[in-house]
């Protein structure tokens, strides 16, 4: 079965610190993360730390199909399959929800289209792990133009701001 491997760089692993209260919360949050499971999202199967390479690594299921951003490149999605794409990620959005938890990278290189049309949330719970919020609000912009306000204000982020990111990633599918 495929999977994806995603190592977080020892750079930054490095900028979290020596202390172990970065590593307890990605243990915490990756363990949270696994335990949400839905049929619209690539779930978490294994997370850790290699002691040897010093870097953090994540594996997730594989989303079959091509990127949302991939598919933009063609132009925008009609309106039926815009709102059937919203459909599937605001259900999964749903069960990151419940899970104690915002997904807080909902973006189109996150969302999967298969060959029916099917959606998947890919990346789920990785932005809390790693505290990407350490990054320079200007480099998350640049990176991340669907940030939510609060995440741009370094506020408080809820599943309000995956709601804002949605509406963001539908107005660009419509529009493109």
């Amino acid at each position: 079965e495929a999977v994806v491997l995603r190592a977080i760089p020892r750079e930054l692993v490095e900028r979290l610190g020596d202390g172990h209260r970065w590593f307890e919360r990605f243990t915490r949050e990756a363990s949270t993360a696994s335990s949400v499971s839905h049929p619209r999202l690539a779930g978490l199967l294994d997370h850790g730390f290699d002691e040897e390479q010093k870097c953090l690594f994540i594996v997730s299921e594989f989303a079959e199909g091509k990127s949302l951003s991939r598919v933009l490149d063609d132009g925008p999605l009609g309106p039926r399959d815009a709102v059937h794409m919203a459909i599937h990620i605001a259900s999964a959005l749903s069960a990151v929800h419940s899970g104690g938890f915002a997904h807080r990278l909902v973006r189109p290189s996150n969302i999967f289209l298969d060959e029916l049309g099917d959606c998947r949330l890919t990346d789920v719970g990785v932005a809390t792990m790693l505290g990407l919020d350490l990054l320079p609000l200007r480099e998350r912009l640049d990176r991340d133009p669907y940030l939510s306000p609060e995440q741009i204000r370094g506020g408080r982020i809820d599943d309000r701001s995956d709601q804002f990111s949605l509406g963001l990633v539908l107005f660009q599918a419509l529009t493109r």
